[in-house]
């Protein structure tokens, strides 16, 4: 049994695609993307990146992975000002949040849904101008475990 938290009960494989941020944008300029859907395994950067993202914007990704697994996600790079967020939400909603991040974000931390393949993360620039570079993320389908969640007590069998 595992106590407390901040405890991930899914294990996840920390091997990761070699990605280079300098072809795989898909955002250029300060604004959202048209397209922003993406099925896994796949890479998604903030708009501009690896430039500042600009300010006074609000972009929605909606990330999916095959049915029957949860969608698990990590920061490569993530620099924001401190009052721009990413919500990080259960499902293809904004219903269920499950994590908001700002600031900085080691690239050892994991996020994963508890139930579904789908995570809707949206992410929100203040006015304002920063240098700082924003981010990119990896996301994967990550199986079901065998678990235990009660009264945030863990139990892995």
């Amino acid at each position: 049994m595992f106590l407390g938290t901040p405890y991930n009960p899914y294990p996840v494989s920390s091997t990761l695609p070699t990605i280079s941020t300098t072809t795989t944008s898909t955002n250029t300029g300060t604004s959202c993307p048209r397209n922003n859907t993406f099925t896994g395994p796949n890479a998604v950067d903030s708009p501009n990146y690896p430039n500042y993202y600009g300010s006074s914007i609000e972009c929605e990704y909606h990330l999916n992975v095959a049915s029957g697994n949860l969608v698990t996600l990590r920061f490569l790079e993530f620099y924001l000002k401190s009052t721009d967020y990413i919500d990080l939400y259960e499902g293809d909603n904004d219903s269920i949040l499950l994590n908001r991040l700002h600031g900085t974000i080691s690239s050892n931390t994991w996020f994963t849904t508890q139930y579904s393949n789908r995570m809707f993360v949206r992410f929100v620039s203040t006015a304002g101008f920063s240098n700082v570079s924003g981010w990119v993320l990896f996301f994967k389908a990550q199986q079901y475990g065998k678990f235990l969640i009660f009264m945030n007590f863990v139990v892995i069998f």
